[in-house]
């Protein structure tokens, strides 16, 4: 038998607050957008993050991808459309699964 996951799509056209309990984030601002991802709420939780705008977009995570810190707080797109960012939760953080012309600093 084969299961289908539901996704839970959210688009963004302007800088603000990422849901968490969203599993596909489409960033498509017409100009840069500045975000901000809280901690995830569900562990095993999956996040696709993907710009369909020519920006240079920020995601920031206070707490730091991978368990980073403050050395990888902020995911900056490289300002192509497709630029995108796989994310899983795992004991309350955010790891990076696949980065696609995506840094962390």
């Amino acid at each position: 038998m084969t299961y289908i996951k539901r996704v839970n799509p959210e688009t963004y056209d302007a800088a603000g607050t990422i849901a968490p309990d969203r599993n596909v984030i489409e960033l498509r601002g017409s100009g840069v957008l500045a975000m901000t991802l809280p901690a995830p709420v569900q562990h095993g939780a999956t996040m696709f993050i993907v710009s369909t705008t020519a920006n240079a977009h920020t995601v920031t995570y206070a707490a730091g991808f991978n368990g980073g810190g403050a050395g990888a707080d902020v995911a900056t797109f490289g300002g192509a459309a497709g630029d995108s960012l796989m994310l899983i939760a795992l004991g309350g953080v955010w790891y990076v699964m696949n980065a696609t012309n995506v840094t962390l600093a």
